[in-house]
């Protein structure tokens, strides 16, 4: 008996040695260090995979072994990286994009009713040389920040006379208001210098947005819209390659303006569990470029807010780059019988393009 015991158990040990599994995780990009959501990361041996996730990672459990990992990306060349897995193992990957004549014969073979999804690739293919034909600037911010607490209002009604009721001022009560006029310098997210030229303060300004234009940058050309004061999440662009997997887009109205053709494009998630957006983009034909943005954010992923907006509108700037000229954000939280709703306006100025600040002109980055 103890003779069959032996073999049976060295059988059972390299059977779980066999089976053992270690972990693989990494991170995909593109050159720019932008994380790819969506991309695909295939074992080729096994015609088994996953997809990265929002910020660009992914993580998978194989047994022992060497394996060829093929990544792929809409725009993007695959690539295939060999790892050898004998250990928990991290491995990021870095892909580039496809040349311009891949791209145009890809755009041509695609069979498409409505055109927002070649537009909006136009716009994708085309937004590196859009962003940055402004280079380092300088503009002139005016910020008005408004904010209604319903509590507040209530109290102070509380308090006040009856007589009072019919007073013009009456609707200022339990409002917060902040203007605030601002000099911006900016040479790139990491390098935001501001200087405050003026402010006035009505009611407690506390809680309101955006104040400093450091307070979120809702700049869509970028793959993920990072604004940690409204979500710990990113959310993933529409204006990303990434996005051409993540939303549904429809042409919703064509007109004709100075010589170009308009497109007005609706956005929406495929599916609502991402941290995505929902609304409008307003392109403009030939340049590729955004005009108009109308986009609300998830509830479910907003830390203070249960409704959030923002509305951003862009004009030619000097001949030379499209740039923001104004942005409005919309918001209300409501926790048991208290609401707050506010509404800030930013409208952008005097900017200067391509600038040259010089060595440590923003000191320590922010």
């Amino acid at each position: 008996m103890k003779n069959l015991l032996v073999p049976i158990f060295l059988f059972c040990l390299a059977a779980t040695a066999h089976a053992q599994s270690f972990r693989l995780q990494g991170k995909i990009t593109n050159n720019k260090m932008e994380p790819l959501a969506f991309a695909t990361v295939q074992l080729k041996e096994q015609q088994a995979g996953t997809a990265t996730k929002e910020d660009g990672s992914f993580q998978m459990n194989l047994e022992v072994g060497q394996y060829n990992l093929v990544i792929s990306m809409i725009g993007y060349k695959t690539q295939i990286v060999n790892v050898v897995l004998n250990k928990d193992l991290v491995q990021h990957i870095i892909l580039e994009e496809e040349q311009d004549n891949l791209m145009e014969d890809f755009v041509i073979r695609i069979k498409v009713k409505d055109r927002a999804e070649e537009i909006m690739r136009n716009v994708i293919h085309n937004k590196d040389q859009v962003t940055s034909a402004a280079g380092p600037y300088s503009a002139q911010l005016y910020i008005k920040a408004i904010q209604q607490d319903s509590v507040l209002r209530k109290r102070d009604r509380a308090k006040t006379d009856s007589t009072l009721f019919q007073n013009q001022n009456d609707d200022l009560q339990g409002m917060a208001m902040t203007e605030v006029l601002l000099h911006l310098d900016y040479a790139s997210d990491l390098k935001i210098k501001e200087q405050r030229l003026g402010v006035k303060n009505y009611g407690r300004a506390n809680d309101l947005f955006y104040l400093s234009a450091t307070e979120g940058n809702f700049n869509f050309y970028n793959n993920l819209i990072k604004v940690p004061s409204i979500s710990t999440t990113p959310f993933l662009s529409p204006v990303s390659y990434s996005g051409l997997l993540a939303y549904r887009f429809k042409t919703i109205k064509t007109e004709r303006k100075d010589g170009h053709r308009i497109f007005t494009i609706s956005v929406k998630p495929r599916q609502l569990s991402n941290a995505t957006v929902e609304g409008e983009i307003t392109i403009a034909d030939s340049s590729w470029v955004i005009l108009h943005t109308h986009f609300s954010f998830p509830s479910y992923h907003l830390v203070e807010y249960d409704f959030f907006e923002v509305d951003q509108q862009y004009g030619f700037v000097n001949d030379k780059a499209w740039m923001l000229s104004r942005q409005q954000f919309n918001y209300y939280s409501k926790s048991g019988k208290r609401k707050l709703s506010g509404q800030t306006l930013v409208v952008y100025s005097d900017y200067e393009l391509n600038k040259n600040f010089g060595r440590n002109y923003f000191g320590t980055e922010v």
